[in-house]
């Protein structure tokens, strides 16, 4: 697969990417849906000759053009080029059958040349991660004027509720580096959301734009992703889509399996660890139990969940020793969103009383820092030695040795991160969050007033706690 294009780690607007506006979606969906049309018929083993031979026709038409032949002779030389490619063929053949001039089959030649050069792997597939909607992972080059852009994202049928988590992560993330704080911060990938019930594109965090067009959208999504999977009940699929941008680079799990984590200097092992206690305090603060701990509601009390694995792929790591080998690592918190428990629209405002209750207990602990890293220990190693994560021989040797840095300085490290997270939050990220995002909250709060109720009473009762 060609490499994601590469993105500004410290910016996450999605002004930054090729969804930034409703037109620009648009073009990107129906030139997707065009190229998963096309892309159906190609056999698995032969593309590349497939591809030729589609081009080959295509390039015969072209002189034929220009050489000024009947229409009907061009036709009848489309018709026998593709006699053995039915299935393409019935791509375009109403066009083809209502073309009047050279230049009506100059038009369908045009389309299928612009995808011939995105279509050398396959553009789009479905994703076995996730636990809400399918997801769909694309990739694939765009030629246009002698330049190529990769496009690389994330296409996921959710909640606005993960939309506004993610929206609340990056502006922590933003405000994190704006104040000046001179460490490592969690990235978060730019995304946008659509709103097929509202009809509103909903990009950076207080911006809407009306989404035109916004039925067409909506069925060429779902063609999509019925393209990628012919089984798909797309008429139960959720009216709110995000696309994120890809980032280059693995989840954790793949990230220690490659055996880069290994290739790793002591300093950037320390590092890594120290950001991955930093995003463990703010997944606490937001309810997120999902990525380096499991929480769960047992018996009317919430609880770390120690039977349970970490979702630990809801990180991803940029960092590679051939491009980047004198760099601290890059984090990104993806899939991020507030436990479903804490928004519920009808026990949730009683389950997250019962969760500020949780956090009020354990931030009061003199041991608090201890209490989390040893249980983020407890359900990483799970997550490592489950049945379900096994792989080669190579790749458990990996994982022995990650768990060995683990158990040793990592374990401090992390520590430390949760330590320094939770001083900045008191001292500056807070703080920062209430006085200048009030656009955000109110955005969410109209969309989903359960989720911004919950992060405020939990922001509210972790101020009570560290006021003291």
């Amino acid at each position: 697969m060609a490499s994601p294009l590469k993105i500004n780690l410290i910016n996450s607007d999605p002004s930054k990417c090729f969804f930034a506006n409703p037109n620009e979606v648009a073009r990107e969906v129906g030139r997707l849906s065009w190229l998963s049309k096309v892309n159906g018929p190609l056999p698995t083993n032969g593309r590349a000759m497939a591809l030729a031979k589609v081009e080959k026709v295509w390039v015969d038409v072209k002189k034929q053009i220009e050489e000024l032949k009947p229409v009907a002779e061009i036709k009848d030389a489309i018709n026998k080029g593709f006699r053995t490619m039915g299935p393409l063929k019935a791509l375009f053949n109403d066009d083809l059958v209502a073309a009047a001039t050279r230049d009506d089959i100059e038009k369908i030649a045009q389309k299928f040349m612009k995808a011939i050069p995105s279509l050398a792997a396959n553009p789009v597939r479905k994703s076995n991660r996730g636990l809400m909607g399918p997801t769909l992972l694309v990739n694939y080059p765009r030629v246009s004027a002698n330049q190529s852009e990769q496009h690389a994202q994330a296409i996921k049928w959710t909640e606005y509720a993960e939309y506004g988590t993610n929206q609340i992560y990056t502006a922590f993330a933003e405000i994190f580096r704006r104040v000046g704080i001179k460490h490592s911060c969690y990235h978060v990938p730019p995304s946008t959301g659509l709103d097929f019930v509202g009809k509103v594109q909903r990009a950076g965090s207080d911006k809407e734009f009306s989404l035109n067009g916004f039925e067409q959208v909506e069925e060429q999504l779902k063609g999509i992703a019925k393209s990628c999977d012919k089984d798909l009940d797309t008429a139960g699929l959720t009216h709110f889509v995000t696309m994120t941008q890809f980032v280059n680079g693995e989840n954790m799990f793949d990230f220690i399996d490659s055996g880069k984590f290994a290739q790793m200097n002591e300093p950037q092992k320390i590092n890594f660890f120290r950001q991955i206690g930093r995003l463990a305090m703010m997944d606490l603060l937001l309810g997120n139990g999902d990525r380096f701990f499991k929480l769960a509601l047992d018996d009317g009390k919430w609880i770390f969940d120690r039977m349970a694995d970490t979702n630990f792929g809801n990180a991803m790591v940029n960092w590679n020793p051939d491009t980047n080998k004198d760099e601290n690592a890059a984090i990104f918190a993806i899939d991020n969103l507030v436990d479903p428990f804490l928004t519920h629209p009808e026990q949730g405002q009683e389950n997250q009383k019962k969760y500020c209750d949780f956090i009020k207990g354990l931030l009061s602990n003199p041991d608090f820092v201890r209490v989390l890293s040893d249980e983020m220990f407890k359900m990483i190693q799970n997550a490592l030695t489950s049945a379900d994560s096994r792989g080669t021989e190579a790749q458990e040797r990996q994982k022995e040795a990650f768990l060995k840095d683990l158990s040793g300085f990592g374990m401090r490290e992390i520590g430390q991160g949760i330590a320094e997270m939770d001083t900045w939050l008191e001292k500056a990220l807070i703080p920062e969050w209430e006085k200048e995002y009030q656009p955000l909250h109110k955005a969410i709060d109209a969309s989903c007033s359960p989720l911004m109720k919950a992060v405020n009473g939990q922001i509210e009762t972790y101020k009570t706690v560290r006021s003291k």
